[in-house]
């Protein structure tokens, strides 16, 4: 009886040392596909490493931006949601869920996402940008201008900043300061 254990108990760690060694050339196979820009390649060995393992935090970010990057933003959305129930800590996963519930026109879960990224990391420009797009969609355009100004001033440097404040200058009539920062943009972006 006790050799039946042993055995057993052998054979079921060889398993799953078998497995987490499938895992991981999966993993590498996707990884090289997508340095090969090669994403249909390196979603369907993302798949299978989430087949190996549904608990791969990692695997559901990395399919999730292959998604995006693949413009099926319902099935990103999927996969980063995915992510965040594993894993509540990263900043990245919110981030890029915000990002993509844009890109599905829900912009009050953007703005919900995005706020959490901040919450995260205070002085993330680009959240506070795309925060301010989600609210200039909503039409709260003085809210929307204070997440372009905070931006701009953690990131001076983005031509794309100074264009989306500028647009939304025009839409509370300020007109002469929009025209400075669609020149600053022009001037950025040579």
């Amino acid at each position: 009886m006790k050799r039946t254990c042993v055995l057993a108990i052998f054979f079921c760690m060889s398993l799953n040392t078998q497995a987490q060694t499938l895992e991981q050339e999966y993993k590498t196979c996707a990884i090289e596909y997508l340095h090969k820009e090669n994403l249909k390649e390196a979603l369907e060995y993302f798949n299978r490493v989430i087949q190996l393992n549904p608990k791969d935090t990692a695997t559901y970010f990395d399919r999730g931006q292959i998604k995006f990057d693949l413009h099926d933003y319902i099935a990103a959305e999927k996969d980063f949601t995915k992510a965040i129930e594993l894993d509540t800590t990263n900043v990245d996963h919110f981030f890029l869920r915000g990002l993509t519930h844009s890109k599905l026109k829900n912009y009050k879960d953007a703005i919900s996402d995005l706020d959490k990224t901040l919450k995260m990391e205070p002085g993330n420009p680009d959240a506070l940008f795309f925060r301010g797009i989600a609210k200039a969609e909503l039409k709260d355009f003085a809210n929307a201008l204070a997440d372009y100004n905070l931006a701009i001033q953690l990131k001076p440097y983005d031509g794309d900043y100074y264009l989306k404040r500028g647009e939304v200058k025009i839409k509370l009539n300020q007109k002469n300061s929009a025209q400075l920062d669609f020149e600053k943009c022009k001037e950025l972006n040579k």
